[in-house]
């Protein structure tokens, strides 16, 4: 049978239709959950600031604090999951404005070099001793590219690539927990470790810049050493989070070919688009086509998106699975932090800065 095009259009007209109207129904049924996460969001932020506490560990708190919430008015669930995910992904993807490669590639191979070997050493370092602990392997690769990348950010990317599973939420809010109380005690104990070594200022930068979790966290601490140290961590740190997009990549491709997780969980249907807007915005940043204004506007904008991400994480997870948290799971993450740490203190003895 051979159809006329113009029989086609009012059909066609009629899908586009219900698809608006289907995306129009989902982003209303998205609004009493999302505007909870909003308030709960400007509560936790407004209470991290007066207490000078991590915002992102307060925003997860106060959503675990909320949590039964969801368990009692249905309503709310649409939303929480609108900024547990898809906002999630906006916000990664918004990291990339602040990503200049073009800047980052005056630092030279031989760091380059040493940043992928740390990188590498500590995801391994997961993997290996993850399943000496009895840890799963979602697990392991969550709390390795968190340790090895950007903290929380890294976490938050890594766990969008991967399968969906019953325990994903207590395993994110676990590791962003656990890379934002090191990272703290990092802003305070290594200047003083590496004032301790007699580092130049360089080298003093490239190790804070390469060990420590955080971006805020890395770049303060380079800068509470002095300022040529602040500018060498911050370009070592942003290169680590230039390499977000190809780790996350790999844990995508990793897990789909392996077809399911552990436990059953459903295959991984597709690839991480927000990637692409990563990738994107990093390459119109390093060819100078964003505004500063622009590139300041999207840094807000990935912070907003993560700090409601974290919240809505945080309702949907049960407060008994921190109380609940396995010993063994913190001992993993120690040891990773200990491994980065030791491959760049090791590689600044012999590599030029």
């Amino acid at each position: 049978m051979i159809y006329d095009p113009d029989d086609l259009e009012p059909l066609m007209g009629e899908a586009a239709s219900v698809e608006t109207k289907s995306l129009a129904k989902t982003l209303v049924s998205a609004v009493p959950g999302l505007g909870l996460v909003i308030i709960a969001t400007a509560c936790a932020y407004a209470l991290a600031t007066l207490l000078h506490l991590p915002s992102v560990i307060v925003a997860l708190i106060v959503g675990m604090a909320l949590h039964p919430l969801l368990t009692r008015i249905s309503v709310i669930g649409p939303g929480v999951f609108f900024a547990a995910d898809p906002l999630m992904r906006i916000g990664v993807a918004c990291l990339g404005a602040g990503v200049n490669a073009a800047l980052l590639l005056t630092l030279g191979w031989p760091i380059f070099a040493t940043l992928s070997l740390a990188i590498s050493a500590t995801i391994l370092c997961g993997l290996v001793v993850g399943k000496w602990l009895g840890q799963s392997r979602r697990f392991s690769v969550l709390s390795a590219g968190a340790v090895a990348i950007c903290g929380a950010s890294a976490a938050l990317a890594i766990s969008c690539a991967l399968p969906k599973t019953d325990e994903e939420n207590g395993d994110v809010s676990v590791v962003i927990v656990a890379v934002s109380l090191l990272s703290a005690a990092g802003i305070l104990l290594y200047p003083l470790l590496t004032s301790a070594l007699a580092l130049s200022d360089a080298s003093a930068g490239f190790v804070l810049g390469g060990s420590l979790h955080n971006v805020a966290q890395a770049i303060a601490a380079g800068f509470s050493v002095s300022d040529p140290a602040g500018e060498m961590a911050t370009l070592v740190k942003m290169s680590r989070v230039a390499m977000l997009a190809p780790i996350v990549m790999l844990v995508a491709l990793t897990f789909r070919r392996t077809g399911e997780s552990e436990g059953g969980a459903r295959r991984l249907a597709l690839p991480p688009i927000f990637l692409l807007g990563f990738l994107a915005l990093m390459g119109a940043s390093s060819a100078n086509l964003i505004p500063q204004s622009v590139e300041t506007g999207l840094g807000y904008v990935s912070k907003a998106c993560l700090l409601l991400a974290m919240t809505a994480i945080g309702l949907r997870t049960p407060i008994m699975d921190m109380v609940r948290l396995d010993r063994r799971a913190i001992v993993l993450l120690l040891l990773e932090t200990v491994t980065i740490l030791l491959v760049v203190l090791i590689a600044v003895q012999f590599i030029p800065i």
